[in-house]
């Protein structure tokens, strides 16, 4: 009960100031049965969220490059809950509900609408002992080591697998199959017309159906998305631990409908696929120095432009985004150093390279430094990303941590509505509930100050 009231109080005060926290307890409630429950939220203060202005060209609208976790923390709740039956088999249990960001993981960009509980587990795992495995069916996330300075999710994160898999030893391998939605074109492709003898004959046709501006309209029909999941855990000299990670998303079929009029025919997306693949190098701490290293390579189907050539099918659109990179290849490091027990800086570098399905106007700031502008006619399909973030932090008292949070932000070539070079700072001070400097139990509060090329 003690635990419980504390929880409520703690998401009372998470309501009324911004900070984050995270809580977990376990139980043992006797030698066979174990229970673990627990939740982490965030609520970070918002000053102004009005949109920025853009002159003479679409919204594009992309998150921005990385930035300080403590100036653009996600507002989330997570429950969690696992109920071990020990010798037999466990449940686990988990939802997430965000009110301002979609949360964008692994090859699936569209997995965790706002204003919704993601339901990231609800899985059966049971012991196969006697061949050294086990086995899993239901939804589950696989999760990696997140970056903490910019408070995002691993790239390599996949959310809410539907299917089974197989864990033997430190070797993960998960088959999911799941619905998703893509859009494509129609066409009225015969229609029946008296002959001069006033005979009814079927024309064969093939038209495209156009909007009132002459533009494809696109519909949407419902398709499948296969998954395969591998990752393995491997030890080298050292502690040192690589994790070799690969997903593959294969998306297919899709059926035909015939809208209003009947006389149109819906065509099927192509069918296609993406991947994940690459690994993360962790370091466990030696001579007061600790990291991970992250790489991969990612390729994501490429939004179909809109178009009026019909006679080989319809590449598919709205499976990502516009303005989700099809291509990206990238790393990320954060490294921690330590100075004796008493203070520490913590490091971040995140760095892409991000190649788009289609052109996009390239962006300036406009001479007002308030807004962007097309930079005559250039366009470009590809940027690079740089991400840099240190954090000094040491104890005040045995549980009271201070500290601050420097990001810097660089992108080589504007392409969306919020891309912006930046400096920001970000003072905090957060309750640590077991006295370490790199504790994941934890309050925190902080503001932000941000210098930026434009407003």
């Amino acid at each position: 009960m003690f635990y419980i009231t504390a929880y409520f109080y703690t998401l009372i005060l998470s309501i009324l100031f911004p900070l984050f926290a995270v809580a977990t307890e376990k139980y043992d409630l006797s030698e066979d049965v174990a229970l673990s429950y627990g939740l982490s939220f965030s609520n970070a203060l918002q000053i102004d969220e009005s949109p920025f202005p853009v002159q003479n060209t679409p919204d594009q609208g992309l998150d921005n490059q990385p930035t300080s976790a403590m100036a653009r923390f996600p507002k989330y709740l997570s429950l969690h809950g696992a109920l071990d039956l020990k010798n037999w088999a466990s449940l686990h249990v988990r939802g997430d509900y965000l009110w301002n960001a979609p949360l964008n993981l692994g090859l699936y960009q569209k997995a965790g609408p706002i204003h919704q509980v993601l339901l990231r587990d609800a899985y059966i795992k049971i012991p196969m002992r006697k061949y050294g495995l086990n086995v899993w069916a239901g939804i589950r996330t696989f999760e990696f080591t997140p970056v903490t300075l910019f408070g995002m999710a691993n790239p390599f994160d996949q959310v809410g697998l539907q299917g089974a898999g197989l864990e033997a030893g430190n070797v993960q391998i998960s088959a999911a199959v799941s619905q998703g939605t893509v859009k494509t074109i129609s066409a009225n492709y015969d229609y029946v017309v008296p002959d001069a003898n006033n005979n009814k004959i079927t024309v064969e046709h093939q038209q495209l159906i156009l909007d009132e501006n002459g533009n494809p309209v696109l519909y949407s029909i419902k398709e499948y998305i296969a998954t395969v999941f591998l990752s393995g855990r491997f030890l080298l000299a050292e502690g040192r631990l690589f994790e070799p990670i690969f997903a593959f998303r294969y998306y297919f079929g899709g059926q035909n409908k015939v809208p209003q009029p009947m006389s149109a025919h819906i065509y099927k997306a192509k069918a296609t696929s993406g991947l994940i693949v690459g690994g993360i190098f962790s370091r466990p701490i030696s001579n007061g120095i600790a990291g991970a290293t992250t790489v991969w390579f990612s390729s994501l189907p490429g939004d179909a432009p809109a178009t009026t050539d019909i006679s080989h099918g319809y590449g598919g659109s709205g499976r990502e985004g516009l303005n989700t990179p099809m291509n990206t290849i990238g790393i990320i490091d954060s490294s921690e150093f330590y100075f004796m027990s008493e203070s520490a800086l913590f490091t971040a570098i995140y760095l892409t390279n991000n190649t788009y399905s289609s052109n996009l106007p390239v962006l300036k700031v406009a001479g007002d430094g308030n807004s962007l502008q097309p930079d005559s006619n250039n366009t470009s399909n590809s940027n690079n990303r740089l991400s840099i973030g240190l954090q000094p932090v040491f104890f005040i008292n045995k549980y009271l941590v201070g500290g601050a949070d420097l990001n810097l932000n660089y992108v080589s070539e504007k392409l969306f509505y919020d891309d912006a070079n930046a400096i920001i700072f970000s003072p905090l001070l957060k309750w640590v509930f077991d006295g370490k400097l790199n504790s994941n139990q934890y309050l925190f509060t902080s503001s932000s100050y941000g210098l930026y090329d434009w407003k």
